[in-house]
């Protein structure tokens, strides 16, 4: 089934508003997010060597080794790579040395999700505290200026960026914020109602220009620049819709927390895990997991080699490999650390990286994986 509409700004001036909003809904939308509400933006016709980012090496910030408890992987544009941790701030490596910015350092909160890059080279940090500005010196804090920014109909460019919390997808266009909904206007929750059925989890900018919404209980929306789309066919509304990825071939994969991965060729949407016989309904019916065999149930990540291989990361079945005909599943006896993936990350240089929760990083070498020290 789907259902659209328009969303319609009331005019085109700006207009600030305040809407006090819970501490505990902040954090649980910021927690959603897990490092995937940002979609990929292409700057290489963009000036690359705008205010670069370099950290002063003080002292205090150089670090042994990496923490555990690692969301998000972001490469910036030097090549330097930033780990986004749960309590333990970040943690920024320059190919050389280690180094980690907590509160201390001025960074909002110690628990990150996700991080970007704008078109003036700043990196942004979502926490658990706030919004985060890093200009290569020092942080600034932008959880005041969210407070009075102004709602208006969602335009957007190829270099916006997008945060997501608060009920509310913020958009940056390198100068200014604005915000915007997803949900119809008849929707109206109390503000004592934690459940979010909106609520969104990750956003994709798809190679046609168009925003994809993956969603807590409202499957995947769709914004074309004009309309609203909401997909909930083969029960990709049952669970929330942990990631959104579109492989080279255009095709766009949806990883649901229970029904499994979901494939859009643009007309149809397949349930790819019922076509493989992949599903968990253990943790459908009782949300436990079952360990009897390897399921394609439970899909938080998604990302694709350079060879086109597709690769699928589970909460609690390791990593799936698919290379257009056959699945292989990867556990921790091939090396993962442990079989909670939590997110794919693809580097510059085409290395695979695998976020295990709580457990550090393993990087894909060949046909094993490894865990990775800095």
């Amino acid at each position: 089934m789907r259902k659209m509409f328009t969303l319609k700004a009331k005019d085109n001036s700006v207009k600030t508003i305040f809407i006090p909003i819970g501490f505990i809904v902040l954090l649980l939308l910021l927690t959603s997010c897990n490092g995937q509400c940002n979609p990929k933006t292409d700057y290489t016709k963009q000036k690359s060597d705008q205010s670069p980012i370099a950290p002063h090496r003080f002292s205090e910030n150089a670090a042994n080794t990496l923490g555990k408890n690692i969301r998000y992987i972001f490469q910036d544009k030097k090549g330097n790579y930033w780990f986004a941790t749960d309590l333990e701030g970040l943690y920024y490596f320059d190919q050389k040395s280690l180094f980690q910015f907590t509160e201390k350092d001025g960074l909002c909160g110690n628990s990150v999700t996700d991080i970007q890059e704008d078109v003036n080279g700043y990196l942004w940090f979502n926490t658990n505290k706030g919004l985060c500005k890093f200009d290569g010196e020092k942080f600034s804090t932008y959880s005041d200026t969210l407070k009075n920014v102004s709602r208006e109909s969602l335009a957007y460019s190829q270099t916006d960026l997008f945060f997501c919390y608060d009920g509310f997808v913020y958009r940056y266009d390198g100068t200014s914020f604005f915000k915007f909904i997803i949900h119809p206007n008849t929707y109206n929750p109390s503000s004592t109602d934690l459940d979010r059925p909106y609520g969104v989890y990750c956003i994709l900018k798809d190679k046609s220009g168009n925003l994809w919404f993956g969603t807590d209980q409202k499957g995947v929306c769709r914004f074309d620049g004009k309309v609203f789309t909401y997909f909930t066919e083969q029960g990709l509304n049952g669970g929330a819709v942990r990631a959104i990825f579109q492989d080279k071939k255009g095709n766009i994969w949806f990883g649901n927390n229970g029904f499994g991965l979901f494939n859009f060729d643009g007309k149809t949407i397949t349930n790819f895990t019922k076509k493989n016989g992949l599903e968990n309904p253990d943790f459908i019916n009782k949300k436990t997991t079952s360990n009897n065999k390897p399921n394609l149930a439970r899909v938080w990540a998604i990302n694709e080699d350079k060879d086109g291989n597709l690769w699928i990361g589970t909460i609690d079945n390791g990593a799936w490999k698919y290379d257009g005909k056959l699945l292989t599943n990867f556990t921790t006896k091939d090396g993962l650390t442990n079989n909670k993936i939590s997110l794919i990350f693809k580097d510059k240089q085409d290395s695979m990286w695998f976020i295990t929760e709580g457990e550090g990083i393993s990087k894909l070498h060949g046909k094993t994986f490894k865990k990775l020290n800095l």
